[in-house]
């Protein structure tokens, strides 16, 4: 939760800069493009505030490695359906890409599996020592 303090003004800021350049004259304008329909813009609030809590429940109940991995399989679950979707092909140097990705999370995930259980063993002999 205090990273939320950090990083959502952070998020403001950046977003803030694009708007003011690409679409406050629209709004300034009175265009008839914008589209505020309170449904679309609640239901997008409600939709992003779900993606967070469970974003931020997946990573309190397990490690933020494990989002990482889970981020992979479905960035892999998106690229396959859309490209099922829209006929689009995918390249062996795509597949190969994303092979290499998810070969060094799950190589990081490994070293810091290992590092975990240095450090419980360490604990254990120190224990045991005393």
């Amino acid at each position: 939760v205090t990273t939320l303090y950090y990083v959502s003004p952070a998020c403001f800021v950046f977003l803030l800069v694009p708007f003011v350049f690409i679409e406050s004259r629209m709004f300034a304008s009175g265009a008839e493009e914008v589209n505020l329909n309170p449904m679309v813009l609640g239901s997008n609030a409600m939709l992003a505030f779900g993606l967070n809590m469970a974003v931020y429940l997946l990573i309190g109940k397990t490690s933020a490695l494990r989002m990482n991995v889970a981020g992979v399989i479905k960035d892999w679950m998106l690229i396959l359906i859309s490209s099922v979707m829209f006929d689009a092909p995918i390249s062996s140097i795509q597949l190969l890409g994303y092979l290499l990705a998810f070969l060094a999370v799950c190589y990081y995930n490994y070293q810091k599996y290992l590092e975990r259980v240095a450090v419980e063993a360490s604990k254990l002999n120190d224990r045991d020592a005393s």
